[in-house]
């Protein structure tokens, strides 16, 4: 196969780490029997540059091209990995250059709540980076066709394009978002492999894999857990806890809060399915990879004042048996009619206190179901609480 390596620069130069990168991979390709075709291409503008790139990709005699920005560094087999598929569009995922932990993609998951492909261990997404992205010359075709596009004085496509380019969006695109949306518009499917890593190079230098931090492992130097809770949240929830004898804790996940309620209160009744949130789409993969209800018990341990009741919250409500605890937690789904729905089961099976997690702007649907329920809520960090 021959592979047409398009490398854009910023400002005429490339970091060295992309370079090692960039030969590194060019020998695992050779080494299997591929032919590589390097192009650098430097430009004021970048969709001018990326679509110049596709031009004289289009000119070759290349079968795929791979996109590789010059401030990326990546392992050895990463372009063989991105290639291995017969897909039309593989990606690799990484850092944000900032400090808080964010991947460049965004996981689709509209084939049945699902956003992995069995088969080959690739990741369904609606918008990946360019930063290192494989492209297969049919899609160019595909697009020019679609669109009935129309080169312009230089004879060159405009398949990558940055503003606010859709009349129904107020939204600005970034070149890569904005070729992403048309090829998915017109039926095109985007994948990832999320275990490539990456260095993302800036000021300091941005490390991890997507798969890792999916699964909640150290990503760069410090990553909190997903899902977990930050310790001033959970110092929070322990001494509302401690104001009653009873709590139920609707959301446990890996029992990280549930070990400390255990400490605070005589009788903890967790309600879990331990798939993971359909609207935290993270939790829903980590559960696809994991037994999640085997590590709680591990971290957990037995205890006589534990109860697990496993299935969906509004189920479970219905099996409480009449009884009512002193203060119920709500931590499960974080969509608007999930929240409501939660607080519409559990409510009356509360004495005391009802509460839950991730109140505030990452989660607005938690937020307007609190709101439109309650009149006095009380608010620290995100953790809301209202005393009955």
């Amino acid at each position: 196969m021959n592979i047409f390596l398009a490398i854009t620069l910023y400002n005429d130069k490339i970091h060295g780490k992309c370079s090692e990168s960039i030969l590194k991979n060019s020998l695992s390709l050779i080494d299997a029997g591929h032919t590589v075709m390097p192009l650098y291409n430097s430009d004021l503008y970048i969709d001018r540059s990326r679509n110049l790139c596709v031009d004289m990709f289009m000119k070759s005699n290349c079968d795929e091209m791979v996109f590789i920005d010059s401030d990326m560094e990546f392992d050895n087999d990463a372009i063989l990995k991105l290639i291995k598929h017969d897909k039309d569009i593989v990606a690799g995922a990484y850092r944000y250059k900032k400090d808080e932990i964010e991947f460049t993609v965004r996981l689709d998951f509209s084939r049945n709540n699902n956003c992995k492909d069995e088969e080959t261990g690739l990741v369904y997404v609606d918008r990946a980076p360019t930063g290192l992205m494989r492209i297969q010359r049919r899609v160019f075709d595909r697009m020019r066709g679609h669109y009935s596009m129309v080169a312009d004085e230089r004879g060159i496509y405009s398949y990558f394009d940055t503003g606010m380019r859709f009349p129904d969006e107020n939204n600005w695109y970034g070149e890569d978002s904005y070729f992403c949306k048309r090829f998915i518009e017109m039926g095109g499917i985007i994948m990832c492999d999320p275990t490539i890593n990456f260095t993302h190079i800036g000021t300091k230098e941005y490390k991890g894999s997507l798969h890792d931090h999916l699964m909640g492992r150290r990503v760069d130097r410090s990553s909190l857990p997903i899902p977990e809770m930050f310790p001033q949240e959970l110092e929070r929830l322990k001494e509302l806890a401690s104001r009653g004898k009873s709590i139920v804790e609707i959301g446990a996940w890996r029992g990280t809060c549930t070990k400390e309620l255990l400490k605070v209160c005589e009788e903890v009744t967790v309600v879990d399915h331990f798939k993971g949130s359909g609207s935290l789409d993270i939790t829903s993969f980590i559960a696809s990879e994991n037994d999640i209800y085997e590590e709680f018990k591990q971290n957990v341990g037995e205890h006589d004042n534990l109860t697990v009741l496993r299935g969906s919250s509004v189920d479970m409500a219905k099996k409480f048996n009449g009884k009512m605890a002193d203060m119920v937690f709500i931590d499960a789904g974080h969509e608007y009619e999930e929240i409501k729905e939660d607080i519409e089961a559990w409510l009356p099976k509360t004495k005391k206190i009802i509460a839950g997690h991730d109140y505030g702007a990452m989660f607005p649907g938690v937020t307007k179901a609190v709101h439109e329920k309650f009149d006095n809520v009380n608010v620290e960090n995100t953790i809301w609480w209202v005393e009955l």
